[in-house]
Order: structure tokens, then C-alpha cells, then sequence
């Protein structure tokens, strides 16, 4: 698992280890978020969409866990429109290992989402 808090340091659980550490990374987001999703796929990279912090955040970012690097992805918008900023929501890597299913969430107007994006 991997834990951003307050301030953007990133802290990785080491289950074998039953430990916490600190983990500095280039790049990595200036702020730390609460209520967003993390899901990691086949080639290493761990997708993080959206969240809050102060406010809700509307940003996705990708950690690489071979290269210890972040890159902030900016939303493209699609034929049906981008869910977002959003949080409480969930996310699913599809078994093509192309797509995430974002299910759910609330934006920043409180209005909840009930459908698939």
C-alpha cells in the first residue's frame, strides 16, 4: 500500500516487515490527498485520480514504481464528458489492462455519481 499525507510524502507498507517508510520521489504532487484511488497496473505505473484536500482535487497522477519517478497527467476531455474532480469514488483496472472503471464518487457540489465512466 502506499500512503500520501498532508504535506505529499509518499510512506510505502512493507508487509513482510510489518513497517512503514518514507519514500522520496522526483516530481512528486505538493499536496497530500485523501479520498482518491490508487490502482496499479501490469507494466509497474500506479494510477492516482483525483481525491481532496482542501478542496476536491481534479488531477491524475502516475507514480512509476520502476523509475521512483511522478508525472501529472492532464485530463483529456472525451465524446461524454470527464468525471472530475470527483472522490469517494472507486477504480478498477479491466481485465484488457487498457482501461480503469471509475465508479461513483461525489464532486466538489456534493452531487453523487451513480454511474460508470
Amino acid at each position: 500500500p502506499i500512503y500520501t499525507q498532508g504535506d505529499g510524502t509518499m510512506y510505502i507498507y512493507d508487509i513482510k516487515q510489518s513497517a512503514w517508510t518514507s519514500k522520496p520521489t522526483p516530481n512528486q504532487p505538493t499536496f497530500g490527498r485523501q479520498l482518491h484511488t490508487a490502482t496499479l497496473l501490469p507494466d509497474g505505473w500506479i494510477i492516482m485520480i483525483d481525491g481532496f484536500f482542501s478542496s476536491d482535487i481534479e488531477q491524475l497522477n502516475v507514480y512509476d514504481t520502476k523509475t521512483n519517478q511522478w508525472t501529472n497527467i492532464v485530463w483529456v476531455a472525451t465524446k461524454n464528458g470527464v468525471i472530475s474532480p470527483i472522490s469517494f469514488h472507486s477504480a478498477t483496472l479491466l481485465p484488457n489492462n487498457q482501461s480503469i472503471l471509475i465508479y461513483g464518487g461525489v464532486n466538489q457540489t456534493g452531487y453523487q455519481y451513480s454511474g460508470l465512466a
